[in-house]
């Protein structure tokens, strides 16, 4: 770039000299001034065919004072060693060429070094509209390759103007053997500029920067070209003819091999392209970096009033397009403006498409505070679908595509149809971040305007036609949208869903898809979005029904990040959501806001929530350091469901808790489920696991419930951990609903606290930690106190009728015992009924050695506690409680032949140790030892049930050991 400005500047000197010179040499007031090799003679103010200025030596010629010059065509350093040069000068100077056609094109920088400056009020117009100049007439500012070309056009009122085509950097080379004739030097390097400035005006029906062609070349050839549209009132024309049809760009930067083209709008300057009188149904915009695998391009829009317009009746901008190692640049910064004109103007942009690399920068604001922007707007008449945006995509072909989008400092990015109504399902108003086999995307929206404190904003609106949507990372491409230091990106839309069995129509629901397959292919597709840092912000607003979907569809994987102090908001996000899917929800210190109604869709009229691990995918959701989820809604049914929904069944899902993180599910029947929706085919496994202090989960509203193993072939976990918290104002139901078994396998474990006005424990649920359940405690399954052992409370009822209660003795190292202890805050209200209360003695303690220490009485196992928070033994008076109770014992060590269990005196039984003949004990303690691990898993420090693999209860009585006794 700074080689062709100095060429520039060199040029314009010399022919200023020239200008001089021959000014200094004719009379005062001459009209067409000649100097050196021109021919033919022009000062007479006409020519037939070809004027050649500086054919092999220097020529100039000068028009000025109002005088007019006509001809055909103008060749201006047709030789290497040529150096021609045009001045029209003064209002009313003009140059008027009309091509017959056989005369050539008319090149500025031929072979050799050419300039034409139009300056001053004068004007320049090579053709006239409608005589078929629009296909034939091509001006080229340098042409043959080693060639040297200069055009500008400057001062209010100056015009430059044809209705054909400008190439401005061209590196021609055909020979004899190739073409029929000699024309350029294998292996040269051209170098054409432009500049538009200080008001002047040009206008074409397309412009070409920088390219090469030619049958001739060697491949070592190279253009450079450049335009400068600089200051207000400046302005570049692209107007499409009715005569060019078909899909084209009438602005092209850096179009063949070792092409470098560069356009840069400035200080007020303005760019328009024009496909108004073309096909209204073919495509007419940008390409910048196209046609080369060494081709470049790039376009800056900079300061405030500086414009890049697109009118219809399909406009669009491909930045890095077409061929594998082409690379474009759009670059949009201090207040400058991209945009649509008009129904059609700009309804696409791509950034790095069909193998290429494409980046866009939005950045900053003017002085008076106006952010840099680019907005896309308009229909797409091929479809009738909504302005959109690709960011790294390949589409029908091979190659890596790879599109970078940074909004930065303020920048604004905006794609918006709200004035539309949109009707096509394969139209939809958004934008990909990655798509097709082996693409990438990136999109960075990051920081604040230094200026104005606005944030960097990417914004995606709508109307009350089809709801926009958002893909990051679909078909076998990989997708990143960062969203970091105030940064924002804002989706919404004023559609309203529909109910619908099954699934949403499409277009009925706002969806961002991270991670999505839809056409066949093995590659993996894998999206990533954060957002991180205070004042970030990835909002979904509206009336539609709004969805983030992690990974969705055969080998996709999803991650959404929200990080320090970063904000989502939206109505429903599933993670997980196909059998070979993956999903990771990761929050550390972010806050997520859910709310809404779901109008439309298989579950109308139902509140939001988050599902982890659905339709047979892998979701975990990780909520950590102080991070805050809120899920609330007007309508029934706000939830968080981990592993199978009813709308997918089956999977498998993983929620963690920690740091102090909260989670609130409020509205009416609120609910979580830990072990979702299952069927014959695919189970549904959940596990939701809370830790660190301050951690909660906070389940409220009328009919709220946590329920864990929700359905038959479900399968639940729920641990709370020391100093955490899980409370539901209505129910905790273990493989139970409140009314009756589910028949799924659940699992609560609480070592810190569980509160609910009723817990219930299903006859394949289980019961344990070492922590408090606040709540009447209504147990058909099994309580399991402590992690091998401990300690659990019941602050509340209890009711063990018709349950079992497993309590663990250990001895310590020292001959010591430690063992299970279940502690009752109101002796009142527990009842123990016929429930099966069962000792087990763990690894080789002896049961014997635990009675001979006078420990095997109820005493051991049964505490009271006071206000004041001390233990008690129970009152003699309470051991009645258990006069219905069955008791039995159980070790791996020993065998009982007998035992029986008296409340108000003890065990009575006899246990004698296993033996274990010679080397058979070693295959024997492998073998206890599986069949023990079977029974008992740590997880996090706390045990994990699978209650299929507990021991089913005995009856009074059974002949096997242990033997049972009732009382």
């Amino acid at each position: 770039m700074q080689a062709i400005q100095r060429l520039f500047s060199v040029s314009v000197r010399a022919e200023a000299v020239l200008t001089l010179l021959a000014t200094l040499a004719l009379p005062a007031g001459a009209a067409i001034v000649t100097l050196g090799e021109v021919n033919p003679n022009p000062s007479g103010g006409t020519f037939v065919g070809r004027l050649s200025i500086g054919q092999g030596g220097s020529g100039s010629v000068t028009v000025n004072a109002a005088s007019t010059l006509s001809g055909d065509v103008i060749g201006l350093g047709e030789q290497p060693t040529g150096n021609g040069s045009l001045t029209v000068t003064g209002a009313g100077s003009a140059v008027n060429l009309l091509p017959t056609g056989t005369t050539g094109n008319l090149n500025i920088g031929s072979l050799g070094t050419g300039s034409v400056s139009v300056l001053d009020g004068a004007s320049f117009a090579y053709g006239v509209a409608g005589t078929g100049c629009a296909v034939n007439c091509q001006l080229s500012v340098s042409s043959g390759a080693g060639s040297d070309g200069n055009l500008l056009v400057s001062g209010a009122g100056t015009s430059f103007s044809t209705p054909g085509i400008i190439y401005v950097g061209v590196a021609a080379v055909s020979t004899v053997a190739t073409d029929g004739f000699d024309y350029g030097t294998a292996g040269g390097v051209s170098h054409g500029s432009a500049r538009i400035e200080a008001g002047g005006s040009l206008s074409a029906s397309r412009m070409v920067i920088a390219t090469t062609t030619g049958n001739g070349r060697n491949g070592t050839e190279q253009s450079f070209g450049s335009v400068t549209v600089d200051g207000v009132g400046s302005l570049v024309t692209l107007s499409r003819g009715a005569t060019q049809t078909g899909d084209l760009a009438p602005l092209a930067l850096g179009t063949g091999s070792n092409s470098q083209g560069t356009l840069v709008i400035q200080n007020g300057g303005r760019v328009r392209i024009d496909g108004s009188a073309a096909n209204p149904v073919a495509f007419s915009g940008a390409n910048i970096g196209s046609g080369g695998a060494t081709a470049s391009g790039l376009l800056r829009v900079d300061g405030a009033g500086s414009r890049l317009e697109v009118a219809g009746p399909l406009g669009f901008i491909n930045v890095g397009t077409n061929i594998a190692g082409s690379s474009g640049e759009l670059r949009v910064t201090n207040g400058g403006l991209v945009t649509g004109i008009g129904d059609g103007g700009l309804p696409f942009i791509s950034v790095g498409r069909n193998g290429a690399s494409g980046l866009l920068n939005v950045s900053g604001n003017d002085a008076a505070g106006n952010a840099s922007t680019v907005r896309l707007a308009g229909r797409n008449p091929q479809n009738g679908g909504g302005a959109f945006l690709n960011i790294g995509g390949t589409f029908n072909t091979t190659g890596a595509s790879n599109g970078t989008v940074n909004v930065t400092a303020g920048g604004r990015l905006e794609i918006d149809t709200a004035n539309l109504v949109l009707t096509n399902p394969n139209g939809q108003t958004g934008m990909y971040v990655g798509i097709g086999a082996g693409a990438t995307g990136a999109m960075n929206i990051s920081g604040k305007s230094a200026l104005t404190g606005a944030a960097s904003t990417v914004a995606i609106t709508a109307g009350t036609g089809l709801a926009p949507f958002v893909g990051i990372g679909r078909d076998g491409a990989t997708g990143t949208l960062g969203i970091t230091g105030g940064g924002k990106l804002l989706i919404d839309s004023s559609h309203v869903s529909v109910p619908n069995p099954g699934t949403y129509l499409q277009g009925d629901s706002m969806s961002l898809n991270i991670g999505q397959r839809v056409a066949a292919g093995a590659d993996p597709s894998t999206g990533t979005v954060t957002v991180s840092g205070t004042g970030s912000e990835l909002a979904m607003t509206g009336s539609v029904d709004r969805l983030i979907q992690l990974g969705l569809g055969s080998n996709s994987s999803g991650t959404l990040n929200i990080l320090s102090g970063g904000l989502v908001r939206t109505e429903v996000i599933l993670v997980a959501n196909n059998s070979s899917a993956t999903g990771l929800l990761n929050m550390n210190g972010g806050q997520l806001i859910i709310d809404g109604s779901r109008q439309g869709g298989p579950v109308a009229g139902t509140g939001g929530g988050v599902a982890v691990g659905r339709g047979g995918g892998v979701g975990t959701a990780n909520i950590a350091n102080g991070s805050i989820v809120n899920i609330s809604s007007a309508a029934p049914q706000a939830f968080i469901t981990i592993g199978g929904t009813t709308t997918a069944v089956g999977g498998t899902g993983t929620m963690n808790i920690s740091g102090g993180s909260s989670v609130t599910v409020s509205g009416p029947s609120a609910r979580v489920s830990v072990g979702g929706a299952g069927n014959a085919a695919q189970a549904a496994i959940g596990t939701l696991t809370l830790s660190g202090a301050g951690s909660s989960l906070t389940v409220t509203g009328s009919d709220a419930k946590v329920q864990i193993a929700a359905t038959a072939n479900s399968i639940g976990t729920l641990v709370v951990g020391a100093g955490s918290s899980l409370t539901s104002s209505s129910l905790i139901g273990v493989a139970h609903n409140g009314t009756a078994d589910t028949g799924g396998i659940g699992t609560l474990v609480v070592n810190g606290s569980a509160t609910a006005p009723n817990v219930v424990i299903g006859t394949s649920g289980l019961l344990g930690g070492s922590g408090v359940v606040n709540g009447t405690v209504t147990n058909h399954g099994v309580i399991n106190p402590g992690n091998s052992p401990g300690t659990l409370t019941i602050n509340g009822g209890f009711d063990n009728s018709d349950g079992k209660i497993v309590l663990e003795i250990k001895m310590l190292a020292d001959g010591s015992f430690i063992t299970d202890q279940l502690v009752f805050t109101d002796l009142a209200q527990v009842t123990m009924g016929a429930g099966r209360i069962e000792f087990d003695f763990l690894d080789d303690t002896d049961p014997n050695a635990f009675f001979n220490a006078g420990l095997f009485q109820l005493a051991s196992f049964f505490k009271e506690v006071d206000a004041a928070g001390v233990l008690h033994d129970l009152p003699q008076a309470d051991l009645g409680l258990f006069g219905q109770s069955v008791f039995d014992a159980w070790s791996d060590s020993y065998n009982f032949s007998r035992f029986s269990f008296d409340p108000f005196t003890g065990a009575d039984f006899a246990a004698a140790a296993i033996p274990l003949p010679g080397s058979a004990a070693l295959v024997l303690a492998g073998l206890l030892a599986l069949v023990g691990s079977r029974h008992r898993s740590r997880v996090s420090g706390a045990r994990a049930w699978a209650a299929p693999m507990r021991r089913t209860p005995r009856a009074p009585g059974a002949a096997a050991a242990p033997i049972a006794a009732a009382h």
